[in-house]
């Protein structure tokens, strides 16, 4: 690494939490565009009650953590921001909130291969289960969180928005 008298100024403010965050983000609306989800944009800051960061289609939002704490995460610290993600999902008023993490080594051009977390019930609305808001283990489908890539999760969510706007005509 340069040491950081030789960082130069484009360097230096992505070092910085909010320009991290930004630039993930960002990048996350990018690659969700470009595979179909064409309303995709970040979510302005909604004061205390933060409704996430990216909306992803109608009825979707994510919450991006980005940088080294989103590289080295502990499962206790995914389930956290876990928990997060349905306090802002449930703040924006939707119905799937997802938690996307960037992995190390995978750059916002490559986030199609950073993680994706949901609980088992976010997945189960996702895939249009019978049962999805009466899950077979109950109040335990909070406590399971599933991993997939963000490739994965947009394929999904691009078939959930079809599904959901064909059911709303």
């Amino acid at each position: 690494p340069r040491p950081a008298a030789l960082l130069d100024e484009r360097d230096r403010m992505k070092t910085r939490p909010k320009d991290i965050g930004t630039a993930a983000e960002t990048a996350l609306v990018r690659y969700a565009r470009s595979r179909g989800h064409s309303q995709a944009r970040r979510i302005a800051l909604a004061g205390s009650r933060d409704q996430g960061d990216v909306w992803l289609t109608e009825g979707i939002i994510v919450e991006v953590k980005a940088g080294h704490a989103a590289e080295t995460a502990s499962d206790e610290r995914v389930r956290g921001w876990g928990g997060q993600t349905v306090t802002e999902r449930d703040n924006h008023g939707v119905p799937v909130g997802v938690l996307v993490t960037k992995r190390a080594g995978y750059s916002g051009a490559r986030c199609g291969a950073w993680n994706a977390w949901m609980d088992l019930d976010t997945l189960h609305r996702l895939l249009g289960a019978p049962w999805a808001s009466r899950s077979p283990l109950g109040a335990e489908t909070g406590a399971h969180l599933v991993r997939m890539s963000v490739a994965s999760l947009i394929a999904l969510t691009i078939r959930y928005a079809y599904r959901t706007d064909k059911e709303n005509q």
